[in-house]
C-alpha cells in the first residue's frame, strides 16, 4: 500500500534543473509554485506528470479518485489494471507521481506502530506509476498503482507502490502503451530501496536518517527503532 508520501525542496529543484521543459509546463499563475511537504496525505495534492495532446505536462493532482459511496480511492491494484474498474484509465489515462519517498508503519514488539521512510539510494527522487481521472468537483485526481511487495519490503507491508526507472517512465506515459502492457510493467521494484526509522510525519519536516541517529537515547523507548 502507499498512503502517505513526502516531497523535498531539493527534489522539486531537481525537476526544475534536470527537466526544464517539463518544469516549464507547470502553471504557476494557476497553481502557485510547488512546495516541500513532509506529510502528503490522501485528498491532498501530489506532483504528477502526464501526456496530453499538447505534450508532457506537470501539474498537481488530488490524491484519490472521488466516489460518493466510499472514501477516496488512493491506490490502483496492479493485478486489476485490465479489469472493469481500472481498465479505461490504465489504457488512456496513465500518469507518474513525483515524490522523494513514502511512509509505512510497522508494529514493534510492544505493539506500537512506528513509521518507516522508504527512499531510493543516494536520495534520488521516485517516479511512481499512477492513473488519473478528471472530477467535476476536484479536477484531476490520481491513484497510485501498487503491486505485491517483494524482498525486504514484505516485512513492512504486503503491497508497495510501482516505482519506475527512467525507461519505465517513458513506456508508462507513452500513449501507445496499452492496459495489458502497463499491467505487465507494474512489478515490484528490482533495485535497492533504503528503509529507515523516522520521526512522526510532519508537513514541515522531511525525514532524514540522521534524525534518529542524533536523537540517540531519547529516541529509544519511544518505539522509533521497532
Amino acid at each position: 500500500m502507499c498512503g502517505r508520501a513526502y516531497i523535498s525542496r531539493r527534489h522539486i529543484r531537481y525537476i526544475e534543473e534536470k527537466q526544464p521543459d517539463l518544469w516549464a509546463t507547470w502553471q504557476k499563475s494557476k497553481f502557485g509554485a510547488p512546495t516541500e511537504n513532509g506529510d502528503i496525505r490522501p485528498t491532498q495534492a501530489l506532483i504528477c506528470a502526464r501526456i496530453t495532446q499538447r505534450g508532457p505536462e506537470l501539474l498537481p493532482m488530488r490524491w484519490g479518485f472521488a466516489r460518493p459511496y466510499k472514501n477516496a480511492i488512493i491506490n490502483a491494484t496492479a493485478e486489476k489494471l485490465t479489469g472493469k474498474f481500472w481498465g479505461i484509465a490504465a489504457n488512456e489515462r496513465r500518469c507518474t507521481v513525483f515524490v522523494s519517498g513514502y511512509f509505512e508503519w510497522v508494529l514493534d514488539h510492544r505493539g506500537h506502530k512506528d513509521p518507516r521512510a522508504f527512499e531510493l539510494p543516494q536520495k534520488g527522487p521516485m517516479w511512481l506509476a499512477g492513473l488519473w481521472e478528471e472530477d467535476a468537483e476536484f479536477g484531476p485526481c490520481v491513484a497510485i498503482v501498487t503491486c505485491e511487495a517483494a524482498g525486504h519490503m514484505k516485512e513492512m507491508h504486503e503491497r508497495m507502490p510501482v516505482i519506475l526507472d527512467a525507461p519505465g517512465v517513458e513506456r508508462w506515459l507513452n500513449p501507445d502503451t496499452e492496459a495489458a502492457q502497463a499491467q505487465a510493467m507494474a512489478q515490484p521494484y528490482g533495485k535497492d530501496i533504503v528503509i529507515f526509522p523516522c520521526l512522526k510525519p510532519s508537513h514541515d519536516h522531511i525525514p532524514e536518517l540522521e534524525d534518529i541517529q542524533q536523537q540517540g537515547n531519547n529516541a529509544k523507548g519511544k518505539g522509533l527503532f521497532g
